[in-house]
């Protein structure tokens, strides 16, 4: 209303008795000097006032947010209603000045007409800032962010810090997941043009992966539900920025101290994140890792070895924090740990896609954590029938006092099959052609024998090449691989002398 009053009064100056003895009265001195006043007190106080607003409930963001605009929209109109002031103000001293063909009368009526219009803009786009800037939203900082912020690492940290405060606010919390969508959109975009990497700063990843493991904490720590389907988008684009780190910074022995802990801080960050959304969403999200790995494989075969064997020791260590959490919420089912072995299934790809040197490299350099994650597997699922009891003689390890209770479901039964055909497709990939890693394959074969007399199933070489895994417990089974006539007659005769013969269906005699 005050806007239309003013636009209506500012038609109407050329009506007045604009002349020279109303600039004698000091009339434009005065209102002059009014308007200025008046608007430099409106700008300033809701401004203090609403800086400090969204300083305090958003952050950096939030003040940044509020001074662009005041920069941006209120800041040129302020300046231009302060010259016409002024010209107005000087303008009784100066009655001969040339007007350019305007009569003096004209120009002091265009100079009020000017000032009266400018003053009505400003006074609509503090209005309409105010409600704006007190409308903020994380969301609304969010895109503004991702419009103006031109330093990488400030509009990632920028946007996460706004997730992390739409997270521990229950009534912005419908922003969260449509926030975290377009940080996952930051991160693929970092990731397929390879920003980060072009910058060579190890300080962006480490602010990056600890950044995202604030994130992680948050969801923890909140209780708040975010879509499984985008935390996985999330885990993907993060896996994606993590391959190409491993692809810039490797230790070595040149390496100096700062940056190798910074490097190892990186390593734990990450894999911190993904244990603790593992847990959160019961999804063993480690295996996004490796299918981002297959997708963005490293040039140098050795930080493909070297994330393979992270990836084996993180993900017995998942099925151990699984377990504990499972029983320390005295859940009458494992679900945690189920979920926890049955998707473990790709660390059995590791042992088929592997070249025979590389397999032996990466069994090596796990130190034994092959060969417990194998046990632990076997005597999960094949568990337990009383409490208290003390498994896995080999590594002495204790799975606490409370028996585990996994039932086997339509749910999951695809998921314990799906386990038992990439674990017989990795014996059948080693035998009989083992070499060195004879000691993994009969370890392998040993547990799998128990599994199928567990599971009662049955491996059936086809006559086309075909080899299938039938469960006569689950009522189901899968094919498996195709081999050669040549290569099954290998494979039989190997299996035949292993605890696995009697769990073999071959289309024709095979000869010890």
């Amino acid at each position: 209303m005050a806007v239309v009053v003013l636009m209506l009064l500012a038609l109407g100056i050329f009506s007045m008795p604009v002349n020279a003895n109303f600039v004698n009265t000091g009339t434009l001195k005065y209102l002059g000097s009014a308007i200025i006043q008046s608007f430099a007190a409106l700008v300033a106080i809701p401004f203090a006032f609403y800086a400090s607003y969204l300083h305090g409930k958003y952050g950096y963001a939030g003040l940044q947010f509020a001074v662009n605009r005041v920069k941006t929209h209120i800041f040129p109109i302020f300046a231009l209603v302060g010259l016409i002031s002024i010209l107005l103000i000087l303008f009784p001293n100066y009655p001969d000045i040339p007007n350019f063909g305007l009569s003096y009368n004209l120009a002091l009526k265009l100079l009020l007409f000017g000032e009266i219009v400018a003053s009505s803009i400003l006074l609509l786009i503090i209005y309409r800032h105010l409600i704006e800037v007190m409308s903020a939203t994380p969301l609304k900082l969010v895109n503004w962010v991702m419009e103006h912020e031109t330093r990488i690492l400030h509009k990632y940290k920028l946007a996460q810090e706004l997730l992390i405060i739409s997270l521990k606010d229950s009534t912005l919390h419908q922003d969260s997941e449509e926030i975290l969508d377009k940080i996952v959109n930051l991160l693929d975009m970092y990731s397929h043009e390879k920003i980060l990497s072009s910058l060579n700063e190890l300080r962006v990843y480490h602010q990056i992966f600890k950044s995202s493991r604030s994130i992680a904490t948050t969801l923890i720590n909140t209780g708040q539900v975010i879509s499984p389907s985008v935390i996985t988008k999330f885990v993907q684009a993060l896996s994606a920025i993590y391959v190409q780190f491993n692809s810039t910074y490797q230790t070595s022995i040149e390496t100096p101290l700062h940056e190798e802990e910074i490097i190892w801080r990186i390593h734990e960050s990450f894999y911190d994140t993904i244990l603790d959304l593992s847990i959160l969403y019961n999804m063993n999200f480690h295996r996004d890792i490796y299918e981002v790995l297959n997708e963005n494989l490293p040039e140098d075969e050795s930080i493909l070895v070297e994330l393979q064997v992270w990836l084996i020791e993180k993900n017995l260590e998942y099925i151990k924090m699984a377990h504990y959490w499972d029983e320390k919420d005295d859940r009458e089912e494992f679900l945690r740990l189920f979920t926890a072995v049955s998707q473990s299934d790709f660390i059995f790809d590791i042992l088929i896609k592997s070249k025979p040197k590389t397999l032996e490299t990466i069994i090596t350099n796990t130190h034994g954590h092959m060969q417990e994650f194998i046990s632990w597997i076997a005597n999960i699922l094949i568990l337990p029938k009383s409490a208290e009891i003390s498994l896995f003689p080999i590594y002495n390890i204790h799975l606490g006092k409370k028996p585990i209770k996994i039932q086997i479901n339509s749910r999951n039964s695809e998921h314990i099959l799906n386990l038992l055909g990439k674990w017989s497709e990795s014996v059948l990939h080693l035998s009989p052609n083992s070499g060195n890693n004879q000691f993994l394959n009969e370890l392998l074969i040993e547990n799998l024998a128990k599994l199928y007399s567990e599971f009662e199933c049955m491996l059936r070489f086809k006559e086309g090449g075909t080899i299938v895994l039938w469960s006569d417990k689950l009522k189901m089974g899968r094919n498996i691989m195709k081999l050669s006539k040549e290569e099954i007659q290998k494979v039989c005769e190997y299996l035949l002398r292993t605890p696995l013969q009697k769990y073999l269906s071959c289309y024709q005699p095979c000869e010890v």
